[in-house]
């Protein structure tokens, strides 16, 4: 399974998490915070890429970094 990290209009959580669970089925999601959803799914970069509801969508390499800074 690969990471990615998009980002989408603030505001809309709620709809993004419903649309990318309908449009990927083996979709899971990671973190949603409002205007970035972190996710890991086995489908190709082409087809993140062609989800017209995210900004900018990009491979996420290591999230250890991340994580640890939530908890301080």
């Amino acid at each position: 399974m690969q990471t990615y990290f998009s980002t989408f209009t603030s505001g809309c959580s709620e709809i993004i998490e419903s649309q990318l669970m309908r449009d990927i089925d083996d979709v899971k999601i990671i973190k949603l915070v409002d205007g970035l959803v972190i996710y890991q799914t086995a489908v190709l970069a082409a087809q993140i890429e062609r989800l017209r509801y995210f900004n900018n969508s990009f491979i996420l390499l290591s999230h250890r970094e991340f994580e640890k800074k939530q908890h301080i």
